[in-house]
């Protein structure tokens, strides 16, 4: 008699629970039935990466080095000329190799008069591979280099000759009706069902109103999706709203270019009542969040940083909650297997030491700061400074066992992040300082440990204790002996809270809105 190996399907990560025993036997698809399976197994779907623009060739290999977003765009025309097959091919073998069954892939493409012949070739890549992929081919005919008036608006600044030589490298855009049919030539040749083909408007500072009006149009004709970056820099922020004083979010909905069929990425710049209008249309905004930074480090110079530690582990939760495995798939892609999915928003709300650590340490080495000093961080970790941390941190466990959280406590902090031994948290900071590791602590009182931490780390953990009935005592006085010392309202700086309105809401309201958003 063969015995049956103990294993769990997890059919709906996050939602439901595994099915184990004939249950999950039961729900294992019929493909699976060639697969060896022992005890101890878990069966899940495969993540998906909501956006992607599959470079086989990393940026960083041909010299486009990370920088503010409108002077990183015009280093991409150092991309080398590549086969499109194999460079997608090369770029979606690495999405399998971490697991990822699907992906959004933002076609850039290298000509744009060959988009039909090169989607084809990434269609083939993904099938090759064997990928689902929504494809998103590039939309575009508006300021190419420089936002209100193209690359014209760069001319007053060069030499003639200057001029003269870079004027013939600025993009040429087919009138948008000739690009749309060249989407609608690529639907009409793929033949794969795991492939669909999406309008890909690059971003609307890019694209002409009449553009983004045909899209509209040709979305709702079609029922073909829409796949757009949306808000990515302050100085999109600021040109959008300069060229749409109603604001770009509502001009997209009075042309009927929100809907479920669009998703955007990014979004960084979008303003509280732009998500609730995009949600309330049905638009699709995955947001990944972090519970700390993937380094500690600090700027030595205009062109140098200091890196002290790589952590091994960082804490991840996506609004919604729902796109936790999207948000896993990318941030292990960009960044490598050491991401811990928690428990939705609010677990990772309370999984940010910093404020708190970087409390105490600047409050009792506040003269250091004030007057330049170099001084070592972690040296500066005495058993004083520890015990305040220590206290800061059964404030924040608190909080989360109010809600019914697991968090990381500070003494696992400390240990999985700076791979010290588990001890108390001075003991801890001085084997860092022992090893080399131990960081420089600020030299100037203006630094993001007050101005940063105070009222966007301190003051929302200090409003959620107020709400659970677990006061956080220490970190309220924390705040008001910082803004004494500065001579600033510190609360008052977070310009979130008030915009969000957590205080008038329920544990349940504010519990709804961490897992599912606006």
């Amino acid at each position: 008699m063969s015995v049956q190996p103990d294993i769990r399907v997890l059919l709906k990560p996050r939602h439901e629970k595994a099915l184990r025993g004939a249950e999950a036997k039961a729900a294992l698809p019929a493909s699976a039935s060639s697969i060896p399976l022992t005890s101890g197994d878990l069966i899940l779907p495969m993540p998906v990466n909501a956006h992607d623009h599959g470079y086989g060739i990393r940026t960083l290999d041909f010299g486009s080095l990370d920088d503010a977003l409108e002077t990183w765009i015009p280093t991409m025309r150092l991309r080398p000329r590549t086969d499109a097959y194999l460079e997608t091919l090369v770029a979606f073998g690495r999405l399998a190799q971490t697991g990822v069954g699907a992906t959004i892939h933002c076609h850039n493409s290298l000509n744009a008069a060959r988009l039909v012949e090169e989607a084809l070739q990434v269609i083939r890549a993904a099938k090759d591979v064997g990928i689902r992929l929504g494809l998103s081919c590039p939309l575009l005919d508006h300021d190419p280099w420089a936002y209100d008036g193209g690359p014209e608006r760069l001319k007053p600044f060069m030499s003639d000759a200057d001029w003269q030589e870079l004027s013939p490298l600025a993009p040429r855009y087919a009138p948008f009706p000739e690009q749309l049919a060249a989407v609608e030539a690529v639907a009409k040749a793929n033949t794969n069902p795991l492939v669909d083909v999406q309008y890909g408007p690059v971003g609307p500072q890019w694209c002409s109103n009449g553009l983004l009006e045909a899209i509209a149009e040709a979305s709702a004709s079609n029922n073909r999706r829409i796949h757009m970056h949306l808000l990515e820099s302050p100085r999109q922020r600021a040109w959008l709203d300069r060229r749409f004083p109603q604001g770009i979010v509502r001009y997209l909905d009075d042309i009927g270019f929100l809907s479920p069929r669009l998703a955007v990425a990014h979004g960084v710049q979008l303003r509280p009542d732009e998500y609730e209008l995009l949600a309330e249309r049905g638009v699709q905004l995955p947001i990944s969040v972090w519970g700390t930074t993937l380094l500690t480090a600090r700027q030595q110079s205009e062109t140098s940083v200091k890196i002290n530690t790589v952590r091994q582990k960082v804490d991840i939760a996506t609004l919604p909650q729902s796109a936790i495995d999207q948000g896993l798939a990318l941030c292990t892609k960009l960044f490598g297997d050491r991401f811990v999915a928690r428990d939705g928003l609010l677990a990772i709300a309370l999984s940010n030491l910093n404020p708190q650590n970087h409390l105490g340490i600047a409050l009792l080495n506040l003269t250091r700061m004030e007057k330049g000093e170099a001084w070592g961080q972690g040296e500066h970790v005495t058993p004083a400074v520890g015990s305040v941390i220590e206290s800061l941190d059964a404030e924040r466990l608190a909080i989360a066992e109010t809600f019914g959280l697991s968090v990381r406590t500070v003494f696992e902090h400390f240990s999985l992040s700076f791979h010290v031994p588990m001890g108390s948290v001075s003991e801890m900071n001085q084997q860092m300082h022992s090893e080399g590791r131990g960081g420089m602590g600020p030299s100037t009182i203006d630094s993001r440990y007050i101005f940063e931490d105070v009222p966007f780390g301190l003051v929302p953990t200090a409003l959620l204790g107020r709400m659970t009935g677990k006061p956080a005592v220490l970190h309220e006085a924390g705040t008001t002996l910082l803004a004494a010392a500065t001579g600033r309202d510190l609360s008052a700086e977070n310009d979130l809270l008030s915009e969000l309105a957590l205080s008038d809401m329920t544990l349940d309201q504010l519990k709804r809105l961490c897992a599912d958003g606006f």
